[in-house]
Formats: structure tokens, sequence, C-alpha cells
């Protein structure tokens, strides 16, 4: 791509470029606060994709549900709602590390926090089916360790999603041929990772709303050739942020997302 001196110019020629590029929805890693003017959920929710179930907003108060209900975030999750977005909430599961009853328990705070939930995001996925479970005192594997929690997630109503997050792509589909998710994150990293990525062949074989890429430390100048590697690569769920990992790069939206919503 040619090299684009001007941030003007970079957000034109974004713009200029057909939607075509992506086609997917985007999941939003939204750990920032909805408040301010303008609220960046607001601002989120408003201008995400509704193709087919809506975008996907990931709610994280405090690594998890947080001690209590929050108006603000409450109030955030009725106005995606009304824009026709879904909310989910963050939980860790670390690498089956956190017991099952911890993970239920988390679930359960969610809910009664924010009964008008769409589902839940389980971070820290393992990716070997076959693999004891790491819990304290378990004695299930892997897949029967994130099965549980997704029937659990499931019985909290219909319409409920669960994506699962390894951040990298397991040998097999079993997350979703299982199921423990209904979209699973195969790609969570930088731009410059993004550029070795290889998906193996099964993502290929997937509807593409199940397949979800994270991308960050990615310059405006990049934004439309991730996107293009997101479609190539099958993902229909993507977010790219200029935001760097250090502190956070999700502690607020990247500074084109007016251009990735619109363009990307």
């Amino acid at each position: 791509m040619r090299r684009l001196i001007c941030g003007v110019i970079i957000a034109a020629a974004v713009l200029s470029v057909s939607p075509s590029a992506f086609a997917g929805t985007e999941l939003v890693p939204s750990y920032f606060y909805p408040s301010g003017s303008p609220n960046p959920w607001s601002v989120m929710c408003s201008s995400m994709s509704t193709a087919g179930s809506g975008s996907i907003a990931i709610l994280n108060p405090a690594s998890g549900p947080g001690r209590s209900a929050d108006l603000n975030y409450s109030a955030a999750l009725t106005t995606c709602h009304l824009d026709g977005q879904r909310v989910i909430g963050y939980v860790a599961t670390k690498y089956t590390r956190k017991s099952i009853a911890s993970v239920e328990q988390a679930i359960d705070t969610y809910y009664s926090f924010y009964p008008r939930l769409d589902g839940i995001f389980f971070d820290n996925m393992s990716i070997s089916p076959a693999a004891n479970a790491s819990c304290k005192g378990c004695t299930m594997t892997v897949s029967s360790y994130y099965s549980a929690l997704y029937a659990y997630v499931h019985a909290k109503g219909t319409n409920t999603t669960v994506v699962g997050n390894p951040g990298t792509p397991a040998a097999t589909p079993w997350q979703l041929s299982t199921p423990v998710a209904d979209a699973v994150v195969t790609f969570e990293g930088s731009a410059a990772s993004y550029k070795k990525y290889v998906p193996p062949a099964w993502i290929h074989t997937e509807s593409a709303d199940r397949i979800a890429n994270i991308i960050y430390a990615a310059p405006a100048s990049a934004l439309l050739s991730n996107c293009s590697t997101a479609a190539a690569d099958n993902a229909g769920l993507l977010y790219v942020t200029d935001a760097k990992l250090r502190p956070n790069p999700y502690a607020a939206l990247p500074s084109y997302w007016t251009a990735e919503t619109s363009s990307c």
C-alpha cells in the first residue's frame, strides 16, 4: 500500500474504499466505561454493523462482572439493544485453571446485575480438547470443562451467545462442533503478527460469523489490508485497533473507529 503521511489523507483513503473489503460484523472488547460526552458505548453501538444478529460488544466492568450492578452499564446495554447490537459479559477461565463453580458464579453474577445480557465471552480458552482440565480437583477433560460452561450459559435463556477466546486456532473445529462456543477467536494479536498468521484449513469450512479475529497495534495505513485479510481468512467477526498492547489495547475505541465501521 502507498505510504500516506497525512492523517487526514489516510482517513480519506480508508473511506473511499469499497465496504466489500470486509462484509462481517464487529466483536469489540469494549473495556471502557460508558460515560462522558460523547459516550463511547453510544458511539460504538450506533455505528457497528447490524447485519445478521448484529455485532457484539464485550462488557467487562472489572475483569468480570464487578461487585455490584452499575446503572451506566445497564443503560449502555439498553442503548446497544436499541441499536440492534448484542452485549456479552467477559469471564476469564485461565485455561481451565478456574474451577467450574467460580466461573458459574461469575456468570450468575453477570445475569443478576444485567438480566438482558446476550451471553458470555470466555477468555483464556484452552485448545486441546482431550487434555485434562487444570482446575483443582477437576476430573474432566478440557472439552468437558467448556461443554459444562457452554450448557450453563445457554440455560440462562434463548438466543444466548458464547464466544470463546483461545487467541490462537485449535488444530480442529472441536470448539464449534462439540460445541463449547458459538463463535471462536482464532487470532488475537498485533498487526505485525497478523501478517504471519495462517489459519488452519477447517476455518474456511465454517460459517464466517463463527470465526473472530482481534488485531491491535494496527496503524491506520494497515486498516484496510487487515480487513481484507480477515475476509480472506473467513473471519466474519472482527476488531482492529491502533492501540498497543501496553497498557491496554481495549481501553478505548481506535482513533479510526468511524473509518473502520464505515469502510472496513
